[in-house]
């Protein structure tokens, strides 16, 4: 699953926040344990 925001550059950290909540909710609801990591794009491998 992917989702995609398209907002302008100075709402982006809002928009993000908001989607990492939004994962985090999900995953909660279903009992899924998971990590947040903060990653530098370059840290990022092609298949991200």
């Amino acid at each position: 699953v992917e989702m995609v925001q398209i907002v302008e550059p100075s709402q982006s950290l809002e928009a993000l926040e908001g989607l990492t909540a939004n994962a985090e909710k999900v995953l909660q609801l279903l009992e899924l344990p998971y990590r947040v990591l903060s990653l530098c794009t370059g840290d990022m491998g092609f298949s991200a």
